[in-house]
């Protein structure tokens, strides 16, 4: 499976994107996305302009309105799942996340995103008022 394959199956994690989920849905992602580190990490992957070749040939495909939605959610999808695992995994993948992201800022100046990690990621689910976190378990706090 190659890395458009991996974004574009993955995006209907968007739609369980909340507290609850993620932690499992980043691991299960993540496990996913081990096969093509491991080619980056031995050399036989795929540069990240070729990756996004990939991309632009199946947007090509696509009417404008989908194509504007699907560039919106791999945006999505690579930014809240493929770059922090690729920098949870480290090495030639951190450093493949940090020039596709280079790339696609580039080819798409109006869905720029930034690199994240797990972590924080995670920390902006916290929710509280004036610095006192109101979450006690992992149910949200309103419930």
């Amino acid at each position: 499976m190659d890395l458009y394959e991996l974004i574009e199956d993955s995006r209907s994690l968007l739609s369980r994107f909340d507290y609850d989920h993620y932690p499992e849905d980043f691991q299960e992602f993540s496990k996913k996305c081990v096969p093509f580190f491991g080619s980056l990490e031995e050399e036989e992957g795929e540069s990240a302009e070729d990756v996004l070749s990939s991309f632009e040939a199946h947007y090509s495909e696509l009417s404008r309105g989908d194509r504007r939605e699907a560039v919106y959610q791999d945006k999505q999808v690579l930014a809240l799942y493929f770059s922090p695992a690729a920098r949870a995994y480290g090495g030639a993948a951190e450093e493949f996340a940090k020039e596709l992201q280079k790339i696609w800022n580039e080819t798409y100046p109006k869905e720029n995103y930034e690199l994240g990690d797990y972590e924080a990621i995670l920390k902006g689910f916290d929710a509280n008022l004036l610095g006192v976190p109101l979450r006690k378990s992992k149910k949200r706090w309103w419930l």
